[in-house]
């Protein structure tokens, strides 16, 4: 469940009309960095509307929606 505390208190906007996150990334280095990929992927949408969210933040949201066994 994720925790409350994390949820944003703020709503926040874009002026743009279209956002593209597009990247190139070969299996082996998702493979083995998904979570990185993933989480630098978020980082970079969330600036995209203004929002500086810690790395660290993202790391724990991941860890809570994908334990790893």
């Amino acid at each position: 469940m994720l925790n409350s505390m994390r949820m944003l208190g703020r709503s926040f906007r874009t002026a743009d009309e279209r956002i593209q996150l597009r990247r190139s990334i070969p299996l082996p280095l998702i493979e083995s960095e998904a979570r990185t990929t993933a989480r630098d992927l978020a980082i970079e949408l969330f600036d995209t509307f203004g929002c500086q969210i810690s790395p660290r933040i993202i790391d724990g949201i991941q860890e809570e929606l994908s334990p790893r066994r």
